[in-house]
């Protein structure tokens, strides 16, 4: 028989090094959290006028895109009063970014089009801020914390057994 004595801390206890090893290895290893509720965000507005997604790359604002089927035929006989702006199809926070954002500018501008381009405009710059959020210090730190992440000393994480 052997018996094994493991130091277990939290985050804010490691020292700088391993702290810094810590949010490394997250920044590797984890993806975006919230990517799939974010497309399919997107995948229900789009379909709301009848089109499909064809292609996209969301995270990095300067490198997202999304290409659809929809064309600004798409939106003839689109009216406000048909629009409902608290619309939450999927009951992620971020169909408020949608449709908020395409009444609001479709109310301004008459133009349901150049709604819907810039309420696809909208999401994606709010998907790269909750990305950049997500894998900044700040947003590590908080995601260990939040989940009471424990780790070894050296920084890694402590994943219920020793090697």
């Amino acid at each position: 028989m052997r018996e094994i004595t493991v130091k277990l801390l939290n985050f804010e206890e490691l020292d700088d090094a391993g702290k810094a090893k810590a949010i490394d290895h997250y920044r590797e290893h984890y993806d975006y959290f919230w990517f799939d509720e974010a497309i399919g965000c997107i995948e229900a507005f789009v379909k709301y006028f009848g089109g499909k997604i064809h292609d996209y790359s969301i995270g990095e604002y300067h490198r997202s895109y999304i290409k659809t089927s929809l064309d600004a035929g798409s939106f003839r006989g689109v009216t406000l009063a048909s629009i409902d702006r608290e619309y939450m199809p999927t009951g992620y926070y971020l169909d408020n970014s949608l449709w908020y954002t395409f009444y609001d500018t479709f109310k301004a501008t008459g133009d349901a089009h150049h709604a819907y381009k810039t309420a696809i405009e909208e999401i994606l710059m709010d998907v790269a801020r909750d990305v950049e959020y997500q894998f900044s210090d700040a947003g590590i730190t908080e995601d260990f914390m939040n989940n009471d992440t424990e780790f070894n000393e050296d920084g890694s994480v402590f994943i219920g057994r020793v090697a």
